[in-house]
């Protein structure tokens, strides 16, 4: 199947909308941002995260229901602990650790939540991790069900509001 012809929405209003060059409003940036996008951001801890990405995301969503189920992808993190904080779905799948890094992960994974996140859920596929992960969290007093699905996750998250 020849897919060539094939053109994004998003670049084809890129293309006919937007100026050209290396900066682009918030507003033009949320825009091509469609239901179901994968959104990867930089920065740690809020310092050089892009905030104004992330608030106009929201204001986009509040006024029109769109963009939702997006995957954020980020390396830590995101939030001054402060007045920023979100709520998480963490993916466990294919997730590895060696055991005498599992305390440290652990303790590394409480601060996070307690400085950066207003709720988290986390799932995993493989029915060996949840069970082991859980039992490890609940041993360490932390909140330990592990969904199978990313759905089953965000339901979750969902249902606390």
């Amino acid at each position: 199947m020849d897919n060539s012809n094939i053109v994004s929405p998003a670049i084809s209003y890129i293309k006919t909308r937007m100026k050209r060059g290396k900066i682009v409003s918030v507003d033009d940036t949320v825009r091509v941002i469609r239901d179901g996008d994968m959104v990867a951001l930089d920065g740690f801890l809020g310092a050089r995260v892009a905030e104004e990405l992330i608030v106009g995301l929201t204001n986009r969503f509040r006024e029109t229901g769109e963009p939702k189920n997006l995957t954020l992808i980020y390396a830590s993190g995101i939030g001054d602990g402060k007045d920023r904080r979100v709520k998480t779905i963490v993916n466990y799948d294919n997730f590895s650790i060696v055991q005498e890094l599992e305390d440290d992960y652990i303790n590394m994974v409480k601060y996070f939540v307690s400085e950066f996140y207003t709720d988290v859920t986390r799932y995993t596929t493989s029915a060996f991790l949840r069970m082991k992960l859980g039992d490890e969290l609940q041993r360490r007093d932390m909140a330990s069900h592990i969904f199978q699905s990313k759905e089953e996750a965000r339901q979750a998250l969902e249902k606390k509001e």
